[in-house]
Parts: structure tokens; sequence; C-alpha cells
């Protein structure tokens, strides 16, 4: 499960993950869990099951956090590949 260090490296991981995110980080539901459940999850005595999950979500990558398996990147319309080769979707660009 992801783990924050501190509210910097909370920061920064919301900044690289949840900003550029369809889900955002309002309505995340790995967000939401992983500010749920991390402290009953973490530690000798944590939730077992709040821990598998949360991993399944938001891995470690050894002493880091790895990337967030829901991360679906919002693509602008300046990304999106022309293949229909019109002028309304060049349009649409500008």
């Amino acid at each position: 499960m992801a783990y924050f260090y501190s509210g910097s490296d909370l920061a920064d991981a919301r900044e690289y993950y949840c900003d550029r995110c369809i889900h955002g980080s309002g309505t995340c539901p790995v967000w939401e869990l992983h500010m749920d459940w991390t402290y009953e999850a973490a530690g000798k005595d944590g939730d077992e099951t709040k821990a598998r999950a949360l991993e399944a979500l938001w891995p470690r990558n050894g002493a880091d956090n790895g990337d967030c398996r829901m991360f679906v990147e919002v693509l602008s319309v300046e990304t999106l590949p022309n293949v229909r080769g019109d002028d309304a979707t060049e349009a649409a660009r500008r």
C-alpha cells in the first residue's frame, strides 16, 4: 500500500497522480481508502485485509510507492489524434 511519510510527500503524490487523473482526488476510491485505512492497515497490529486491499490498489515498490493502478491520465483535445482527418477534428483542437 502507498505510504506517505510527510505532508509534502502526500501533496507530491496528489499533484503527480490525482490532479492529472480522470478520477480526481475528491471521488477517487483509491485515494479515499488510503486516507481512511492507512493507519489501520499499517503496523504490527494492522488489519491485514485492509493492507492487502490497499496494496492491490496502490502498491509499494521497495521503499517507495509504486504507481496507482487506477491512474488514468486526463487527455486534452490537443493530444488526441485526428483519426478522421477532417476539419471538424482540427477545429475542436483550436
